[in-house]
């Protein structure tokens, strides 16, 4: 609740330290290139919210017209101040969601939360969050 509160996510590195940081969406030097690609990715535009809203009505951040509204009840924001920056932060963090799904030769240097470029055939430069990541093996 306390990375909620200040704007931060957590995340376990691969030494098992737990990270609690702000985040930034700076672009790493990692590129899925179409090298490693077994097939073209698919990007997908999410919808974007509705509204957020902090603690049933301290802050509501307006958003889009339409959607479903998402609700944030976090017992560390009391302040109006704080939930104004917190529904800000929320809002552009949901408002800018793509799904982008392929099928790539696996790296284990890839992180959840990493910014990386992804290559297409139609684009050298979509930006994306690693949200999740699957590696599967067939083999001996």
């Amino acid at each position: 609740m306390v990375a909620n509160a200040g704007q931060c996510v957590i995340r376990i590195t691969r030494e098992g330290t737990i990270r609690v940081e702000r985040y930034e969406r700076l672009l790493s030097d990692y590129v899925i290139g179409q090298d490693v690609s077994y097939s073209h990715p698919e990007r997908a535009m999410t919808k974007p919210p509705k509204s957020v809203t902090i603690n049933d009505g301290l802050w509501v951040e307006d958003i889009s017209s339409s959607g479903e509204s998402v609700m944030i009840n976090n017992p560390v924001i009391t302040v109006e101040e704080n939930a104004e920056h917190v529904g800000a932060w929320s809002a552009a963090v949901l408002s800018q969601r793509n799904v982008l799904k392929g099928s790539y030769r696996p790296d284990p240097r890839l992180d959840a939360l990493d910014i990386i470029s992804v290559e297409s055939k139609y684009s050298n430069d979509f930006v994306a969050a690693v949200t999740d990541i699957t590696y599967s093996y067939i083999g001996a």
